[in-house]
């Protein structure tokens, strides 16, 4: 199930090939709006602090900087999240070279380094597609 995120977009193309990979028996079953919501459900308010902050820069604006900051003396796994979504979020606005900094940042971090997380290895090839880890 693919859950609804501000970042969706940026990672449909992957998300629809991993639905490929399972069948498209899921893409047949969804005929209107109504089963839609019902596949998807409602997402409620992310429990992490760093999550909750990095949506709401997505939603309303906001500086990838100070989402960094706040959570850079933190548990790794938050600086990891912190950077990688500044880091998305400067690609969305096209500032590569900010977003290169933070996405090569989050994915060298001891976190994205040493954690089999979806997101650590979706932080390595980002920078791999782009051609930033060897930088």
């Amino acid at each position: 199930m693919i859950q609804r995120s501000p970042f969706g977009a940026f990672y449909v193309k992957l998300n629809y090939m991993g639905l490929v990979k399972q069948g498209n028996d899921f893409l047949r079953q969804v005929s209107d709006t109504k089963d839609t919501v019902i596949s998807y459900g409602k997402v409620g308010q992310d429990p992490r602090p760093v999550m909750r902050d990095a949506y709401n820069m997505f939603k309303d604006g906001g500086d990838p900087e100070k989402l960094v900051a706040a959570f850079s003396k933190g548990r790794e796994s938050d600086y990891f999240y912190a950077s990688l979504y500044a880091g998305l979020y400067y690609e969305s606005q096209k500032k590569t070279d900010a977003a290169e900094l933070h996405i090569v940042a989050a994915y060298q971090s001891p976190y994205g380094q040493r954690s089999d997380d979806y997101m650590a290895s979706l932080a390595k090839v980002h920078c791999l597609c782009r051609n930033w880890s060897s930088k």
